[in-house]
């Protein structure tokens, strides 16, 4: 099991991520072990060791940091956007006041 993953150099498919998000409630999985083939070489799954079949696996440690990686990846991007659209309101309401500041300037020096 590798210790020291990367994280931003991992993509999962959508099958791979729907087996690490099923084995994160703590259950076992059961499937083929070449599906599981690409989550067990980076050690976010291993085979369930008390079992006698080789098709079922449970979640590791390592696993489950990745998929904390991935939530705090989605909300820290909601966070910047709402920053963002803060950033934006209030800088459309500083060109408001700029231009109210001019337009009475052009009425009082008339």
């Amino acid at each position: 099991m590798k210790e020291s993953v990367n994280f931003k150099n991992v993509f999962l498919s959508s099958r791979d991520l729907d087996i690490l998000s099923k084995a994160s409630c703590g259950s076992i999985i059961t499937t083929h072990p070449a599906a599981a083939e690409f989550l067990t070489s980076y050690g976010f799954i291993s085979q369930y060791p008390s079992s006698e079949r080789e098709n079922e696996f449970v979640i590791t440690p390592l696993g489950i940091q990745y998929l904390e990686y991935l939530d705090f990846l989605k909300t820290g991007n909601t966070k910047e956007q709402k920053r963002l659209k803060i950033a934006e309101i209030r800088s459309w309401i500083a060109i408001l006041i700029s231009l109210i500041a001019l337009i009475k300037s052009f009425f009082l020096s008339s």
